[in-house]
């Protein structure tokens, strides 16, 4: 290095010591404009970029680095300074190579490097090239591996949907962290379960979740789930059921623990669920829902209530079927006929109908209308037999 460059250097050295970086940087870019005709040593151009970065100028900082490398091609600290520098500017491919040749120059004393190059890959979505220097990082320094490093992996698998070869990582951050990390791991454990169609693993998870963590919310929610889709009505109505005790129910939920309620035998409490559910989104088909267990309930007058809302005039047939039953059911024969009625003269093929306007005309006295309907219902095959009974029962007509 020339004698003037050194000088230069040794006194942007001195001034940098006593914190006085612009007079630095000044120092060294008045030898740079008075030797512009050749290109400056290695440490002119280093002590700029450095300056350039201390001063938060990374873009001008990459300028100078680049410009010493192509003096010095091997210095470890130029390739540090300069990976950084380019991950700050988000250039995250070129800080990855940085990274990679920073390795290689200092070899297996920092795995840190090639974890950071893989790393750079990853921000820069490429997972492949990520997990190519993450496996080699495993195979190189298997005890380096820190929890955060293993997540990292974990990521580049997932992004290579490699989600199995990932499973062994997942158990050991789910089974490695403690607290809200340990719960996220958890969580991401259930997901490769499922995602893996492997529902024994995924059921003995969150079962054991559920007892080690009893006042987590989405262990219960997990649990309801993955027993719904064995069948398991009521042990994912249990499941449910605490689940809504510890986090308030979305709509979507309270018409799930409203169904399970229903498919097992507890009418009561579905009705309850249902109804608010009605009140808060008067949608056609809790509406029905309600109705048919309000009829169960013996609760006719509930139902009636309910028949008339918004909601089922969007599906006027299935209203008209529903008023008849529930009329029916409190015994209103004229009312109920007049509803069936309605109903056939709009849909004639509905043999049930027939079959119901049959029995209201009788019970309200109609012999011959009750005669014609269930005539009719008895062209129909699901209401074959009923009506035939019927009609053998039916008192013949007054030869007046």
């Amino acid at each position: 290095m020339p004698l003037a460059a050194r000088m230069t250097v040794f006194r942007a050295q001195q001034v940098l010591a006593k914190g006085d970086t612009p007079r630095a940087m000044a120092i060294l870019e008045h030898y740079k404009d008075t030797h512009n005709d050749r290109p400056a040593p290695f440490m002119v151009d280093f002590l700029l970029g450095n300056c350039h970065a201390m001063a938060g100028r990374p873009a001008d900082a990459v300028v100078c680095y680049e410009s010493a490398a192509v003096q010095k091609k091997n210095d470890p600290s130029l390739w540090q300074n300069l990976a950084r520098c380019y991950f700050e500017l988000e250039r995250f491919s070129e800080a990855a190579a940085a990274f990679a040749r920073l390795y290689g120059l200092v070899g297996s004393k920092n795995p840190e490097w090639l974890y950071d190059a893989g790393v750079c890959h990853l921000m820069d979505n490429r997972p492949e090239k990520a997990l190519a220097l993450f496996e080699q990082l495993m195979a190189a320094h298997p005890q380096s591996l820190t929890l955060a490093w293993k997540a990292s992996v974990v990521h580049a698998y997932l992004g290579c949907n490699q989600s199995r070869k990932a499973l062994p990582l997942v158990r050991e951050l789910a089974a490695g962290h403690t607290g809200d990390q340990r719960r996220r791991w958890q969580e991401v454990l259930l997901h490769q379960y499922l995602q893996l169609e492997m529902p024994a693993e995924a059921l003995a998870l969150v079962q054991r979740l559920v007892e080690e963590d009893s006042l987590e919310p989405r262990w219960w929610k997990g649990l309801a789930h993955l027993q719904l889709e064995r069948g398991r009505h009521r042990e994912s109505l249990t499941a449910l059921t605490v689940y809504s005790l510890l986090t308030p129910l979305t709509d979507d939920e309270m018409r799930l623990l409203a169904d399970l309620q229903a498919s097992v035998e507890l009418p009561g409490p579905a009705a309850e669920a249902y109804a608010a559910l009605a009140v808060k989104n008067p949608d056609a088909g809790i509406v029905e829902r309600l109705v048919q267990l309000y009829r169960r309930l013996g609760e006719p007058q509930k139902a009636l209530a309910w028949i008339d809302s918004k909601a089922l005039s969007q599906k006027p047939l299935e209203q008209l079927r529903l008023r008849g039953a529930v009329l029916f059911d409190l015994q209103r024969w004229e009312a109920a006929a007049e509803a069936y009625q309605t109903l056939l003269d709009r849909r004639p093929e509905e043999g049930r109908a027939w079959l119901m306007l049959g029995y209201a005309s009788w019970n309200q006295g109609d012999i011959t209308g009750a005669r014609k309907a269930l005539q009719r219902a008895a062209n129909h095959q699901q209401t074959r037999k009923a009506a035939n009974q019927a009609l053998k029962q039916l008192p013949s007509p007054d030869p007046s």
